[in-house]
């Protein structure tokens, strides 16, 4: 490897997804020794790229408390779930939290958990798409 092919891989290292063509005009070279230089990095283990792929999945759930139950001890017991982002609001809801995860499963588990606190009369949960 020589100052050439590390000034490749530096540009690579910002950005993995740098097209050829661009690495070839900040370098002053032709599009084809940047292929044939990444190509033999490649084979020659100096170059190995990898996917970083995490889904986080949020919902956010509004909770409705039966009239009388204080909303505060509602909350509290959304937050012993271990659901850190939980509010008291005003309007048709009472109480909204915030779940991530990164599995479907364990937001549908969390669900269940707080739709079994007694005086939760009603939830609505909503999936962020985007």
């Amino acid at each position: 490897m020589d100052n050439l092919d590390e000034q490749i891989l530096n540009l690579l290292k910002v950005n993995s997804r740098i097209p050829f063509v661009d690495i070839a005009n900040k370098l002053n070279i032709s599009e084809g020794t940047v292929r044939t230089r990444v190509k033999k990095l490649i084979k020659n283990n100096s170059l190995r790229f990898t996917i970083d792929y995490s889904k986080e999945l949020k919902a956010i759930v509004m909770v409705s408390v039966a009239v009388g139950t204080p909303t505060t001890k509602v909350a509290n017991l959304i937050r012993n779930l271990g659901i850190k982002s939980v509010y008291e609001v005003s309007g048709q809801h009472d109480i909204v939290c915030f779940i991530e995860s990164d599995e479907i499963e364990n937001i549908n588990d969390t669900i269940e958990k707080i739709r079994k606190i007694t005086d939760i009369v009603d939830t609505n949960t909503l999936i962020v798409l985007k």
